[in-house]
């Protein structure tokens, strides 16, 4: 592996990677891309959303050869991964999760194909958890019945389980390669062509559905396709985890935004939020419910994800309705 530094040096790849407090999975990352032995060059540059964790001062002083940009408030993700696109001088676009693992020759595999493959506008690896099992590396494109499934009093009647079941469950092997409708945002490889020319990230999405909405876009370009040979572990969540109510608000603006841009009913996206709003103290109440009868039997851990779930849809009630029906 070839590593460049200079802001002018072109490469094969240039990695883009945001950070919100992910100072230990991030330097895991940062460590398995210098240890890569793939034949690709690769710059790496890291968007830093102001982070109160140290996880600048690390890249600075164990690895000086990374880009860094620190931002002095958090951009949100869609926003952060643009400007790492602005200052990368790679032909092709690498954007990953910080809390990924890249083994070597992963990249190549990637690159290989699509330089073999010059229809595609993008590529993504197999998703691999930390033990080593598999986890879901594309989708296909949510439709309005798969996202109303997602609303709890419609859940109940399972009248969307099946279009639910469609929009998550893609069925693929190991090893296979397969044009697909969504990859993953965690590990996307995009030619740099495709990415500019659908005008990269939509940074009106705060977290969430940035990804469905880029793949759909990238598709007009060129096809996308899933390459199982291709291998990145993924443990999902860190940052997520730190922020339930940023994570609950931004979710459902984003849904309601793929659906305003690209649903081909006006009403999707109002018929959306009405629902989820009359649906808000079902779900309020179903978790204080469910927080207290797990507590009660010892299972601790099931109860604090219940009340951390309640605690972000009632603040999501409170103050986030009115920026939900602005999305």
């Amino acid at each position: 592996m070839t590593v460049t530094s200079s802001q002018t040096e072109s490469c094969d790849v240039s990695i883009c990677i945001v950070n919100w407090n992910g100072r230990e999975v991030l330097a895991d990352l940062l460590e398995s891309l210098h240890k890569l032995t793939d034949s690709a060059s690769i710059e790496v540059i890291v968007v830093d959303n102001a982070s109160a964790d140290g996880s600048t001062e690390v890249v600075r002083y164990l690895f000086p050869w990374v880009k860094l940009i620190a931002n002095d408030m958090n951009l949100g993700f869609a926003r952060a991964n643009n400007q790492a696109a602005r200052a990368a001088s790679g032909r092709l676009l690498y954007f990953l999760n910080n809390d990924t693992i890249v083994p070597a020759g992963s990249i190549d595999t990637l690159v290989r194909f699509l330089d073999e493959h010059p229809e595609a506008s993008a590529v993504g690896p197999q998703l691999i958890n930390s033990d080593g099992s598999t986890q879901p590396s594309c989708r296909n494109l949510p439709s309005l019945a798969a996202l109303l499934h997602q609303v709890r009093v419609l859940r109940w009647t399972g009248l969307f389980r099946s279009a639910h079941r469609r929009y998550r469950r893609v069925e693929l092997l190991p090893d296979q390669i397969v044009q697909v409708e969504q990859m993953a945002g965690a590990a996307l490889l995009i030619t740099r062509e495709a990415f500019e020319t659908c005008e990269g990230w939509d940074e009106g999405f705060a977290f969430g559905f940035e990804d469905a909405d880029l793949s759909a876009r990238l598709r007009a370009k060129g096809p996308l396709f899933y390459i199982g040979g291709a291998r990145v572990t993924h443990l999902g969540g860190v940052s997520s985890k730190a922020n339930s109510r940023f994570v609950y608000r931004s979710y459902r603006c984003g849904c309601a935004r793929y659906l305003r841009k690209h649903h081909r009913s006006r009403w999707a996206a109002p018929l959306y939020k009405m629902l989820v709003t009359i649906d808000l103290p079902f779900v309020i109440l179903g978790d204080a419910v469910s927080s207290i009868a797990s507590a009660l039997v010892g299972k601790r851990k099931r109860a604090s994800s219940k009340f951390k779930h309640m605690s972000a849809a009632a603040a999501f009630l409170w103050r986030d309705l009115r920026r939900f029906w602005m999305s």
